[in-house]
């Protein structure tokens, strides 16, 4: 059965459908520098990132409670 083309759930379909990741500390708030690119580059495309917890560290206060969120394509941009 083929993929379904409405099912984006690895990092490189975000890619693909123009769409990012923003990833955040729960700790302290900060937006850490990680892009889309750069996690293709460390887990591969094939990453599915749907209930999916990175090995990641705030480089500010060392926490590993990291959200990350799915930044939406935005028409005309």
């Amino acid at each position: 059965m083929p993929d379904n083309p409405t099912k984006i759930d690895t990092l490189g379909k975000l890619v693909d459908n123009g769409m990012g990741l923003a990833w955040a500390c729960n700790n302290c708030h900060r937006t850490l520098g990680l892009t889309l690119h750069e996690a293709i580059r460390r887990w591969g495309r094939h990453q599915v990132f749907v209930q999916w917890s990175p090995p990641l560290k705030c480089a500010e206060c060392g926490s590993c409670d990291i959200s990350m969120r799915v930044q939406a394509q935005v028409p005309g941009r």
